[in-house]
């Protein structure tokens, strides 16, 4: 790297300068990017950078490209990277940070705000998201939290319905759900109400009649139906 002084840094807003050059000094296919660095990796020889733009690695070290243009010069890519701008490391284009999860930070760099994922355990920027317009991002953001509220309350109903379908196969019954099954096996709902408070008071069933009722720890009924019952007076 032509400017050693200069040691990349994660935030620092650089140009990028690449030519092609041959022994001789020669240049050609000059160009040039500037923007924020999103990731730095140090290697023996160089840095591996990438720009918020979300272009491809840039590597800084000595790259040997063989013969030149006219087939015989030895040639390589030089690569010369330099602040953009003054200013301390990570503020000049960063107002604002709020790290939402460990993979994604909320940003304000001046000019527009700006998702950065990164990966939390190689400690790079993956990709920098502008959020072009904040109004219709708010209201996305909105309809999908109304949407995932939506999916999580119906899986909660249907993990209930999913219980209560559970402890009735088990034969415990709520007090209604007691006095429904006995007027649907043909007796009255007086006498279904009967014999749950009677249950729940304590009163040992009748071993003889059609219907013993038995009260459960937790507020639940059993009810169990005699086949061979002595017909109630």
């Amino acid at each position: 790297m032509s400017t050693a002084a200069y040691v990349p840094e994660y935030g620092d807003r650089v140009t990028v300068r690449r030519w092609v050059q041959t022994a001789d000094g020669a240049r050609s296919d000059e160009s040039a990017r500037t923007g924020v660095l999103v990731e730095v990796v140090a290697s023996s020889d160089g840095y591996y950078l990438r720009l918020d733009d979300d272009g491809a690695r840039i590597f800084t070290g000595y790259q040997f490209l063989g013969g030149g243009q006219d087939g015989r010069s030895p040639a390589s890519l030089v690569t010369e990277v330099t602040r953009a701008e003054d200013g301390t490391r990570g503020t000049a284009t960063e107002l604002y940070r709020q790290q939402v999860t460990p993979d994604m930070a909320v940003v304000a760099d001046g000019a527009a705000v700006v998702l950065e994922i990164s990966d939390a355990l190689a400690g790079h920027v993956v990709r920098r998201v502008t959020v072009t317009n904040l109004t219709e991002f708010w209201d996305i953001l909105e309809a999908a939290g109304t949407a995932n509220g939506a999916h999580q309350a119906e899986a909660e109903r249907l993990r209930a319905v999913g219980l209560d379908e559970k402890r009735r196969s088990e034969g415990r019954l709520t007090r209604l759900e007691a006095v429904d099954d006995i007027a649907a096996n043909g007796y009255s709902r007086s006498y279904g109400v009967r014999l749950t408070h009677d249950a729940k008071a304590g009163v040992v069933p009748d071993a003889e009649g059609p219907v013993q009722v038995t009260f459960l720890a937790g507020g639940y009924f059993t009810v169990i139906y005699n086949p061979t019952p002595r017909i109630p007076s």
